[in-house]
């Protein structure tokens, strides 16, 4: 590759000596191009190029990154560069994308870079994937290896995601309610490989909260462990105090001690911890958020319906909101916005957050009310098939009778036998049921009639009454007005993705142009958002989703595709409206 760069140098050289500007653009296009195309050869250069490709939520050129990496790997006389190899792994890692951090893991491995390092990060990404037995295995052969080598440092992290992988499979057990003492050797296999690491060396916070979470976790599970394991509430203060000493804290130092205190059931100091870690820390990312919320909630077991439990939760899943790269899935909406609601209206935790943060947490309280406008599209055999919500009629036209209708995409619903017979088949009428999980997920709603319908090629939308009246009070703000583009401006999207659960699809949500009645934002959404909701900043209703794609077509004449989800202006929407009723 050097030679023909320095060729193509020396024809850029030639072109400049004889002033020929144009053929210097042609070559100088050829250099960026076989640069780009051979960019794994060049470790340093890769490593920037890939950062730049996360960092804008650019999943297709980090998939092209990584494959082009592979190929050049099974070219390779030598191993890549441990330092490079290190840090392509755990910058996949930090946004998530631990498909990618297997497959090039699994080259690297092959083609001779099998440092412990790189070997751990593998069998992690396998256990973030939810491989357990897979990761499990690669960590037993990884520990004696680094027994077998004195390397105390990889021993430590390899065991402690073994715990990790044991604590797991005792919590997926725990949730299967299975019997039996087996659920209970994984438990204490878990808290042996994190004790052990914290107990040669106390420096292992992380290790060593674990082991009093698991160990708090057995007290509440009722389940008897061996003699010989440390106290958890010595350890919990050990660890609190070597915190509270420390001249700097690091990422995890928060977390860690607000669950110290969790165990000391002071919940004043943790939720004191917790604010810093959400409000004062500014490393912590989507990735750190997700897996502290997901500690609290799954092994500390925290509980919305107690008010001290609640605070933790909500002040880490409105951290959550508010990132690049964040998911909040709502697994019970009516309870989550009941405890929102009532802190809110809480004058001791407005007092605690403060004014600046309260002000964030009536944000985040604001966008949980909105879930509860959310409807879940299903076909006659409950299956998820797309996503609504609940719009005022009043707002949709003045001739609208009915207080509420639901808005969703033609290819959601539609009587058109066109709509019905395209891809993906919009459902008709009568075959529809709704459910508003954030209300009773139990009850069904069915169409009473289409009041308003634009096809999949020009708006896209339908709006429909229900045959029986639907409980509901806050009407959705309309934006009157598109963001400016480029200010980082972001959206919300709110719904049923893979016809699951309530949940804002936001795994990357940048505004990334409009041009009437398109309005374009990154990172493309699964399947069964169809139908969402698209919300401005403020929470105000700005588009109906219709669709996402790797290679949308840019607007504003703009050359090229990109990655990308697309909404239709709401307030065009209400145009056509008004245009048909009159």
């Amino acid at each position: 590759m050097a030679g023909n760069i320095k060729g193509l140098l020396d024809q850029i050289d030639a072109a400049a000596r004889a002033y020929d500007v144009t053929e210097i653009e042609i070559i100088s296009r050829k250099l960026v191009e076989h640069v780009r195309e051979n960019i794994a050869t060049h470790p340093k250069s890769f490593v920037k190029e890939l950062k730049i490709a996360l960092g804008t939520f650019d999943r297709p050129r980090a998939e092209e990154l990584c494959s082009k990496l592979a190929v050049h790997l099974r070219s390779r006389a030598t191993p890549y560069p441990f330092a490079e190899s290190k840090t392509i792994l755990s910058t996949l890692r930090r946004k998530r994308y631990f498909d990618l951090i297997i497959e090039v893991a699994d080259v690297l491995i092959q083609t001779g870079q099998d440092e412990p390092n790189i070997r751990r990060q593998y069998a992690q990404a396998m256990l973030d994937l939810g491989y357990i037995t897979a990761g499990l295995g690669v960590l037993q052969i990884l520990e004696q290896d680094c027994l077998e080598e004195d390397n105390d440092v990889e021993l430590a992290e390899t065991r402690g995601l073994m715990g990790r992988a044991r604590k797991q499979m005792y919590m997926d057990a725990a949730a299967d309610k299975r019997p039996g003492v087996i659920i209970r050797q994984r438990l204490e296999d878990a808290v042996s490989d994190y004790a052990g690491v914290y107990a040669a060396k106390q420096d292992h916070i992380w290790h060593g909260i674990n082991t009093v979470a698991l160990l708090e976790r057995a007290k509440r599970d009722k389940m008897p462990l061996s003699k010989g394991f440390p106290n958890a509430t010595t350890t919990a203060k050990t660890i609190l105090k070597r915190i509270t000493s420390k001249k700097k804290t690091d990422l995890w130092d928060y977390a860690t001690a607000g669950e110290a205190c969790l165990a000391l059931k002071d919940y004043p100091q943790a939720l004191e911890w917790i604010l810093k870690y959400t409000q004062e820390n500014k490393y912590a990312d989507s990735f750190e958020y997700a897996s502290t919320l997901r500690q609290f909630e799954e092994v500390w077991k925290l509980d919305d319906d107690k008010k001290e439990h609640a605070q933790i939760l909500h002040l880490l899943r409105a951290a959550l909101l508010r990132q690049e790269g964040g998911r909040v899935e709502i697994e019970n909406p009516t309870r989550n916005l009941a405890t929102a609601a009532a802190l809110e209206a809480d004058k001791q935790f407005e007092q605690i957050l403060g004014k600046e943060r309260y002000k964030t947490f009536q944000w985040y309280r604001m966008g949980l009310d909105r879930a509860a406008g959310v409807a879940q599209i299903c076909d006659r055999a409950g299956n998820g098939c797309g996503s609504g919500f609940l719009i005022r009629g009043a707002d949709v036209h003045p001739s609208i009778e009915q207080k509420w209708v639901v808005v969703t995409n033609a290819h959601v619903i539609s009587n058109d036998l066109a709509e019905q017979s395209s891809m993906p088949a919009a459902l008709p009428a009568d075959e529809v049921r709704i459910r508003f999980e954030a209300k009773d997920p139990n009850k069904e709603f069915e169409v009473d009639k289409i009041l308003f319908s634009s096809p999949r090629t020009e708006l896209d939308c339908t709006i429909l009454s229900l045959q029986s009246l639907v409980e509901h009070e806050n009407p959705y703000p309309i934006a009157k007005r598109l963001p400016l583009v480029g200010k980082n401006q972001r959206v919300y999207v709110i719904g049923h993705p893979r016809g699951g659960g309530l949940c804002y699809s936001i795994d990357d949500n940048l505004l990334l142009d409009h041009e009437k009645p398109k309005v374009h934002y990154r990172a493309p959404t699964e399947g069964g958002s169809s139908g969402s909701p698209v919300f401005n900043q403020q929470w105000d209703l700005l588009a109906l989703h219709h669709a996402g794609g790797m290679n949308m077509e840019r607007l504003n004449g703009k050359a090229g595709t990109y990655p990308a989800n697309e909404g239709l202006y709401f307030q065009n929407i209400l145009d056509a409206v008004a245009a048909k009723l009159g």
